[in-house]
């Protein structure tokens, strides 16, 4: 257990920018970017695996100059993306989606919303995660 967890305090993962983390778990984050909702709505087949789903996340520029937003993504295909309704840039490779717009401010709270298909990699499964949350 780190100090500041044996103190009772909520870790900081990035301290320089003062970006509380609820859980330490090891996946590297990006400094200037607070992550405060996502939102997942998925549409199952009746047969098949191929599924259409969009995710929007909400988010929080805790540094100026941030234009870019980096997600773990898999292979689905990705249709469009969209910040705060404009329609962006986007590039997706090896698992990895990089979505680009106009620098934020700091404070700047954005909405992000990916629209993507496909079969999911090991199937869609659901399932209590290791937070406790299914």
């Amino acid at each position: 257990m780190a100090p500041d967890e044996a103190a009772g305090q909520v870790p900081t993962v990035f301290p320089q920018v003062g970006v509380p983390s609820a859980a330490v778990d090891g996946y590297l984050r990006a400094s200037g970017i607070d992550v405060l909702h996502y939102d997942l709505a998925l549409d199952l087949p009746a047969k098949g695996q191929a599924i259409t789903a969009r995710a929007t996340i909400l988010y929080e520029a805790v540094l100026s100059g941030i234009d870019s937003l980096a997600l773990d993504f898999g292979p689905m295909t990705v249709d469009s993306v969209h910040v705060d309704g404009a329609t962006v840039p986007f590039r997706h490779a090896e698992g990895k989606l990089v979505v680009r717009f106009p620098p934020s401010p700091a404070e700047g709270r954005r909405e992000a919303t990916v629209w993507y298909r496909g079969e999911p990699e090991d199937g869609l499964v659901v399932s209590e995660n290791r937070h406790g949350g299914v």
